[in-house]
């Protein structure tokens, strides 16, 4: 930065400016990058599969992501890679089943998204 005053007087300053990165959270998002909302009903059909693939995206870079699924005595969960798969599995009629995925990165950082398979 240089300086000037009325009489063509200079002076100079260097200044440095240092950014400390922080942990951006990991986010569950669809195929195309756009995020989940906190929660999603999922109607399962007989005449799909009844699997639901959930994607990851965290901006920093290097940062590895697990997933989790709570309340899911119903469901089974494969990951693969960064992408990971809800597969339903069992389960009466009727009923509605509320299934918590849960994305956490390698800093403990979280995101969730409730599902409930209808």
């Amino acid at each position: 930065m240089q300086l000037f005053n009325s009489t063509g007087a200079t002076d100079s300053l260097v200044v440095e400016v240092q950014v400390q990165p922080i942990n951006d959270p990991p986010v569950i998002v669809y195929q195309d990058g756009t995020p989940y909302q906190q929660e999603i009903q999922w109607i399962k059909s007989a005449l799909v599969s009844d699997m639901l693939t959930l994607y990851a995206y965290d901006p920093d870079i290097g940062d590895t992501v697990s997933w989790s699924l709570s309340n899911s005595s119903n469901f089974s969960f494969f990951q693969q890679g960064s992408d990971s798969a809800v597969t339903y599995l069992s389960g009466v009629e009727g009923v509605l089943y509320h299934v918590e995925a849960t994305l956490t990165d390698s800093h403990g950082v979280s995101d969730s998204l409730l599902i409930i398979a209808v």
